[in-house]
């Protein structure tokens, strides 16, 4: 539950971020949903099969602006995402 039960929400909360952030640069709403709903539809038939640190590693080149939004994502990303689980799972069992 904590994970494949809330993960669509985690993956929402992810869209909704890269949502605001589109329409901050004054991009219309409609299209930056459509290219996300592509984006992620695109990067899992991507991905089928293969290691994500690889996949991160094909899509970032040294100096780009993929690794440069990486390097701000950095650890804290990976460890709040894994924190939020852990909330999860812990509220699944005292229910």
């Amino acid at each position: 539950t904590a994970l494949t039960g809330c993960g669509p929400a985690y993956l929402y909360e992810f869209m909704n971020s890269l949502l605001e952030s589109g329409k901050e640069f004054g991009l219309d709403e409609a299209l930056v949903k459509k290219a996300l709903h592509g984006l992620v539809s695109g990067a899992l038939k991507a991905a089928d099969g293969e290691d994500f640190d690889v996949m991160i590693s094909k899509v970032a080149s040294k100096g780009g602006t993929t690794q440069a939004a990486l390097n701000v994502l950095g650890e804290g990303w990976g460890n709040s995402l894994k924190l939020a689980v852990k909330a999860a799972y812990a509220r699944s069992k005292e229910l």
